[in-house]
């Protein structure tokens, strides 16, 4: 029974008297077993009111533990729509980050598709270098092979260098001996050719000669009248004698002569020649150190031609 149902019979159930005072009223001479009658009645109603009202109070104090509970369940209602509100918002902003992953995601996915052909390219190229990278091992190895046979072949030849580089120095210090014994002809030959005269194919001149001879004669007259040692002259004289005869054997004299005191140019020419009259011969084969005839000195050495 509904609580509107139930304040709706209480009403009517309290108001059952008055209607039957009136009714009482108006009939003064109805007869006492009505009353009676109306007695027994309202004595089990007003029992039902007592047990409705007490129910009715109940049914109140429910209505209010209920209306307490509704508040509660209200505010936990509100409490949860705030909760609900803040999920999705909460749900809102993780679309918004599952958006945002998505794209990264799909961006992260094209750049693992582009990584992943790179990575594919690479693979293709790095089999490609491989294969070329066998392909110059064995160059390499044939290489090898190569310089291995060319460093015995150059062990074996810079052997051989070195044994020519023996026979290089050997031969070069036979050729310096040969160079030095040719420089030491050539001296020879060239101070032998100083002396001969240039008719035979040397270089020896007469005329220099004599100029060399009256060069001399003239520092002996020097150091004589300077009275120079005696050493010294007769170095003068010495070197004069060697002028002299080589200047004999490049004109082909017959001797040389050293003058003694007292001799004279006829005296020699009657001693060489067995002529007296040759002097003239003497004088001018010697006219390079005697400036006179009757000019001679002991000492003096003269070209007997």
């Amino acid at each position: 029974m509904s609580v509107r149902v139930f304040l709706s019979m209480a009403g009517w159930l309290l108001a059952a008297p008055a209607v039957m005072a009136e009714t009482d009223v108006a009939a003064p001479t109805a007869e006492p077993p009505a009353a009676q009658q109306t007695e027994s009645l309202t004595a089990p109603l007003q029992e039902k009111i007592t047990k409705l009202e007490a129910s009715l109070q109940n049914s109140q104090q429910q209505l209010e533990t209920s209306t307490q509970k509704l508040q509660q369940a209200s505010t936990e209602a509100q409490k949860q729509a705030a909760d609900i509100n803040r999920l999705q918002a909460t749900k809102q902003k993780l679309e918004q980050n599952l958006a945002s992953v998505e794209k990264a995601q799909s961006s992260a996915t094209e750049k693992l598709s582009s990584l992943e052909q790179a990575l594919s390219e690479q693979k293709t190229q790095a089999s490609k270098l491989n294969v070329d990278l066998e392909k110059t091992q064995g160059e390499l190895t044939q290489a090898q092979g190569k310089l291995t046979q060319a460093q015995g072949e150059l062990t074996q030849a810079q052997g051989e260098l070195t044994q020519a580089q023996s026979a290089l120095t050997q031969a070069q210090g036979e050729q310096q001996q040969l160079q030095n014994q040719l420089t030491q002809a050539q001296s020879q030959v060239t101070s032998l050719r100083a002396k001969l005269p240039i008719s035979e194919g040397g270089t020896a001149d007469p005329e220099a000669y004599r100029q060399k001879a009256a060069s001399t004669v003239k520092h002996y007259v020097q150091l004589r009248r300077q009275k120079q040692d005696k050493s010294v002259q007769q170095a003068a004289l010495q070197r004069l004698e060697q002028e002299q005869q080589q200047l004999a054997k490049l004109t082909r004299a017959k001797a040389i002569h050293t003058v003694r005191r007292g001799e004279s140019l006829s005296a020699l020419a009657n001693k060489y020649y067995r002529d007296s009259q040759r002097w003239k011969d003497i004088y001018q084969a010697n006219q390079h150190v005697l400036s006179n005839p009757d000019g001679l000195e002991a000492g003096y050495i003269l070209v007997i031609p």
